[in-house]
């Protein structure tokens, strides 16, 4: 599956984007009321020597958090995590340099990540 039909999948299933928290990714407007341990951050990256990558990163937190507390912790920490973690992951593990073309959006998880 390609990129562009990873998207469009994940926007069939979550057709509702709300742009005013961090680019909330959610099926119907009472999503917005939502709370969660678990989220699913969407990500574009690209690599110098011209690949791409749709990238998913998971983030787990002790207490139930809502949407709005959501976007306001992803904005403060996402820019520091993707850099420091999720691009040094793609750049030992990948080779050549990687780059956050932009974070796609974000939603709730449905289910407990593999390990």
């Amino acid at each position: 599956m390609n990129i562009t039909d990873r998207v469009r999948a994940l926007q069939r299933t979550l057709p509702l984007i709300h742009r005013g928290y961090a680019n909330y990714l959610h099926a119907a407007a009472a999503d917005v009321n939502k709370k969660g341990k678990r989220i699913v951050l969407w990500s574009i990256l690209w690599s110098d020597d011209g690949r791409v990558s749709f990238h998913r990163t998971d983030f787990v937190k002790k207490r139930p958090m809502s949407v709005p507390e959501w976007a306001g912790w992803l904005q403060v920490n996402a820019p520091h995590i993707m850099k420091n973690s999720v691009l040094a992951y793609s750049n030992r593990t990948f080779g050549s340099t990687w780059n956050i073309d932009r974070v796609f959006g974000w939603h709730f998880a449905r289910r407990a990540a593999k390990r």
